[in-house]
């Protein structure tokens, strides 16, 4: 619950730009689409 609300923060504070986002929380871009992934948030629009 708190992974999924920090990666839509991250989201939303770098324009949905998923490798600023993935930076900003400092990890891999990589990574981070795989825990997108995982977190079911990988069609995040909002």
């Amino acid at each position: 619950m708190v992974e999924r609300s920090l990666f839509k923060i991250a989201l939303r504070r770098c324009n949905h730009v998923k490798s600023a986002a993935a930076a900003y929380l400092g990890m891999n871009r990589n990574t981070f689409q795989r825990k997108m992934a995982k977190l079911g948030l990988d069609e995040l629009k909002d």
